[in-house]
């Protein structure tokens, strides 16, 4: 892809954390993040749902809205949004190579190049200047305190979804741990909602919000009521503050989907309770119904079967899929297309995958970091709880989806799920 390219210089320096390099890019660009005004939405799973839940709100109330997320799905575009539209590659260009020149000449000042990253949050930042929407939705790309996005010092509000244990090389290996480094992106006196179940890593965010001054607003305390779930999302009520929230439907599927509207509600009610916005029942309804995210639970067919894709790339997101398979989908025949990086607990994800799962196509994506479909296949077949159907091997993506559909129409299988790398969605979605 042609904008991608612009960028491709600087992947090789892979993905690192901290803020001086960023700092210095934003500066000679003139700051252009500096009068953006955000929400900042942090977590382990479910943030890109709960933003593109707020976005979606904002935009049903009449406001004019940005988003910043990570990483695609559909296209490379797609992570820089205003309005519904996602940038142009006519835009993209001439911001990413803006960003870039600045990022050069930070490499060579700061003798440590810029990564891809930096350089597309850069390229976002002028971007949303030039648009100048009312609001900016910032979704954090890896933990939290050194995220390239939390150069912002003054968001309107901030939140944290859920800690789990992922990318543990780089966050820390505890969810105490991992809940520091998230709590990064709390600021002094800005609200903080958290919808956090962990109990250590809620002591933690909760502790580092009481330094801050920044009110914490616990979004797990609002408990829905729920009238329906099935396959096409969910309908309930609930509680926020003073406000009642009532008859909200929601088209993106699973019970934790619930939880995260929950967060978005509680982001909105903040804002209207802080005079940023002016809502109503209508454009909530509808801004919640809209939200949609390829990739996470997103349900598709072929020939009248029924194909679910969901990341579910790390422990906890794995169990969620397990979760919601198993109520809506109980007793299906399902085969699984998997492929997932060394760098997961690779063991924690087939176990919830067993859950569900009759038949795995093991198979592969072109990434480094990435388990050959071979050895992911041996370690399925000796996982405990193993489907009785077995593990088929192909080392292909578009292969592999030949043969499930193969599986389908022949009654082997009743459902498809892709699941274990978001990666292989990208991958394979093209193709649905």
């Amino acid at each position: 892809m042609k904008n991608q390219n612009k960028l491709e210089r600087f992947t090789v320096f892979g993905s690192k954390l901290g803020m001086e390099r960023i700092e210095a890019i934003l500066k000679k660009l003139g700051n252009p993040e500096a009068d953006l005004k955000v929400i900042h939405v942090a977590g382990t799973n479910g943030k890109g749902s709960v933003c593109r839940y707020v976005y979606e709100v904002l935009r049903a109330c009449g406001y004019s809205v940005g988003i910043y997320t990570s990483p695609f799905v559909i296209g490379f575009n797609e992570r820089i949004e205003v309005d519904g539209n996602y940038i142009s590659d006519e835009d993209f260009d001439i911001c990413s190579q803006q960003a870039a020149c600045a990022a050069e000449q930070v490499a060579v000042e700061l003798e440590d190049s810029p990564t891809e990253f930096e350089v597309l949050t850069a390229a976002a930042y002028l971007y949303f200047k030039q648009k100048s929407p009312d609001f900016v939705i910032l979704e954090v790309g890896l933990g939290g305190s050194g995220d390239t996005t939390n150069v912002i010092l003054n968001p309107l509000v901030t939140a944290i979804t859920s800690i789990s244990l992922d990318h543990t090389d780089r966050l820390g290996n505890t969810e105490a741990e991992i809940a520091a480094d998230k709590a990064g992106i709390i600021k002094y006196g800005v609200p903080m909602i958290i919808g956090v179940q962990h109990a250590e890593a809620r002591k933690v965010i909760a502790s580092r919000a009481y330094e801050l001054s920044a009110p914490l607003i616990d979004a797990t305390k609002s408990k829905a009521k729920v009238y329906e779930q099935s396959l096409s999302g969910s309908r309930f009520s609930v509680n926020i503050a003073s406000l009642r929230y009532d008859d909200i439907t929601i088209s993106m599927p699973g019970a934790y989907q619930i939880e995260n509207a929950v967060v978005a509600l509680t982001i909105i009610d903040q804002l209207r309770q802080r005079k940023y916005i002016s809502t109503t029942s209508e454009a909530i309804r509808k801004g919640m119904y809209t939200a949609k995210m390829p990739g996470r639970f997103e349900v598709l067919s072929h020939h009248s079967k029924t194909v679910i894709l969901d990341g579910a790339h790390n422990e906890d997101g794995a169990k969620r899929l397990a979760e919601s398979i198993c109520k809506l989908l109980p007793d299906q025949k399902i085969v699984v297309i998997t492929a997932i990086l060394k760098d997961k607990d690779i063991s924690s994800i087939i176990r919830s995958f067993n859950q569900f799962a009759s038949l795995y196509i093991a198979t592969a994506i072109d990434n480094e970091r990435a388990l050959n479909a071979g050895e992911l296949a041996a370690f399925i077949q000796n996982s405990e709880d193993s489907p009785i159907l077995g593990v088929e091997t192909i080392v292909s993506p578009k292969v592999a989806l030949e043969r499930s559909f193969e599986l389908l129409d022949d009654g082997v299988a009743d459902v498809l799920i892709v699941a274990g790398s978001l990666y292989l969605i990208s991958e394979l979605r093209k193709y649905l």
